[in-house]
């Protein structure tokens, strides 16, 4: 296959964090976002795609919202944002944003995310803990 101008090759079986982290190589090798493409310790998010990428091979959908709120997590790791920052950043697909709705998005998208990285920091909003590999 390389012979024929693939860019790489991946064995059977297939291991879904190695194909997650070549196609992150490819991609940065070609001069497209290295951040579309995140590993998580349980999944992989495909921003483009708006998918996740389970470890146990399930895939499940973001939502717009969803992405949008972890987009805004991804720009400002380590910073705690406000539920204020929040609702002004990543809007609520209704217009009915409230304070307390930001709890439950929250709860969502950990759920989905199969995550610890989104922690609640108790009186002042909520704080990305990214991984290791993230860089700084």
């Amino acid at each position: 296959a390389l012979e024929l101008g693939a860019a790489d090759v991946v064995e059977s079986p297939l291991n879904v964090r190695e194909l997650a982290a070549r196609v992150g190589g490819l991609l940065s090798r070609r001069g497209r976002g290295t951040q579309e493409l995140i590993v998580l310790e349980n999944a992989t998010v495909d921003l483009r795609s708006a998918m996740v990428m389970h470890r146990s091979g399930s895939e499940e959908q973001l939502s717009p919202g969803q992405v949008a709120l972890l987009r805004l997590f991804l720009a400002s790791p380590r910073k705690v944002l406000t539920r204020d920052d929040i609702i002004a950043a990543a809007p609520a697909e209704n217009a009915d944003a409230f304070d307390r709705s930001i709890d439950s998005r929250i709860v969502r998208l950990r759920r989905k995310l199969d995550t610890d990285t989104i922690t609640t920091i108790r009186g002042a909003g909520y704080r990305f803990d990214p991984p290791r590999q993230f860089a700084d």
